[in-house]
């Protein structure tokens, strides 16, 4: 009943359309008549009538099923970094994530993965896992941030654009599609990729997709990673030291993105600190100094109470400058720490001897005797600095003592 003319079939859900549509998740893979393709994967064929017309085919496929994943971790659970971007040297990556986990949500985030809907298993060797870096993307407290993140795979930034910098001739550069300006990694190994990210953002993320061998290409799915919080400053050296003028406290910053400013705070026991002053941050990497004035002699520890422009903050391992009266009042030996036992030994009147962790948490409390040596049962302790302060005659005097 169809008179004679050319006609163009089309293949979809609807049947009043005059285009291709199929269901989500459905993917054209060729159209043709019998066996013989007409040369399109376009969900249309072309047909002239003059006479019956039969055995006009149309090929379709479900596509793979990428999942979506959402991770929250803590910045203490990534690995720490100094690696510059490919694309661009100004800037650098701080914070390395492993993707080693299974599951598509929780505290340890996992690899990209997928579904094939006919068996219901995972994604093979024989498909392609789909990296668009135009979906990267980063915010501190919901406020984009550019070039926050960047994967990494068998050591190549998959950079916009393709290898760059140190990069350009890597194995990994022929991933690269500059057709599409997608990364298509076939025979995925999980365990080569990496997630690298700057300071100062609180989340990322990309999408990524399955490309199988029709070369049907998924639906896209999201990756996320939020931190908790924002990824701090990267502190680099920090030294205390004493000076004529006082006691010179020196550090340096290997980038800076939002910090507001450093506040130095001091104690004579390690354990409780007050403020000793504030040093402005210069916005990038940089160095600091500042001289403090202690009021009275003996041991000082000193922290840096590093402060972001939205409140945030972290702080800095403890410093401390000796007090040299403390090395004439009593000695340990030996230190470091070689046995089971390291003997103390006090040359003023009784006294107290406590022990603290680098934490200032007590692990061992006694009375001293003048001229009495006291063991200090070291061989009992976990390894690192320990903090040996004796109390007595109106005086206090600290000195280190290292477990190693």
């Amino acid at each position: 009943g169809i008179p004679a003319g050319s006609y163009q079939l089309v293949l979809s859900s609807s049947a009043t359309a005059t285009s291709p549509g199929l269901p989500a998740g459905y993917g054209h893979t060729g159209e043709g008549t019998g066996t013989t393709a007409d040369g399109s994967i376009d969900g249309t064929i072309s047909l002239t009538v003059s006479a019956a017309a039969t055995d006009r085919n149309f090929g379709i496929k479900k596509m793979l099923q990428a999942h979506n994943k959402a991770y929250v971790m803590s910045s203490s659970a990534t690995t720490a970094i100094n690696l510059p971007s490919s694309a661009n040297g100004a800037l650098r990556y701080r914070y390395l994530v492993a993707p080693a986990g299974t599951a598509s949500s929780g505290n340890t985030p996992g690899a990209p993965t997928g579904t094939d809907p006919y068996t219901g298993t995972g994604a093979t060797a024989s498909d392609v896992l789909v990296i668009d870096p135009a979906s990267y993307s980063g915010a501190r407290n919901g406020n984009p941030v550019a070039g926050a993140l960047v994967l990494r795979y068998k050591g190549v930034q998959l950079q916009a654009g393709g290898c760059a910098g140190t990069d350009a001739g890597g194995i990994s550069c022929s991933l690269y599609n500059s057709a599409t300006g997608k990364w298509e990694i076939a025979q995925f190994d999980a365990a080569q990729l990496e997630i690298l990210v700057t300071e100062g953002v609180s989340s990322v993320g990309f999408a990524y997709a399955w490309k199988d061998a029709a070369g049907l290409i998924s639906e896209s799915a999201g990756y996320t990673v939020s931190f908790g919080g924002v990824l701090p400053l990267k502190l680099g050296a920090f030294t205390a030291e004493a000076s004529a003028a006082g006691v010179l406290l020196r550090w340096n910053t290997l980038e800076e993105e939002g910090t507001d400013r450093f506040e130095v705070e001091y104690s004579t026991d390690g354990r409780a600190f007050r403020p000793a002053g504030s040093v402005a941050a210069a916005g990038t990497a940089a160095s600091y100094r500042f001289t403090h004035r202690p009021a009275t002699a003996g041991t000082h520890f000193y922290r840096l109470r590093m402060i972001d422009a939205d409140g945030q903050f972290t702080w800095s391992p403890v410093r401390f400058v000796s007090d040299r009266a403390a090395a004439a009042a009593f000695t340990l030996s030996p230190n470091p720490a070689t046995g089971s036992t390291v003997r103390l030994l006090w040359s003023g009147a009784a006294a107290q001897v406590r022990v603290t962790d680098a934490l200032g948490r007590p692990v061992f409390a006694t009375a001293l005797a003048p001229g009495s040596p006291l063991g200090l049962p070291a061989g009992r302790w976990a390894r690192g600095t320990y903090f040996v302060i004796v109390e007595g005659s109106g005086a206090r005097y600290t000195q280190t003592l290292l477990v190693p």
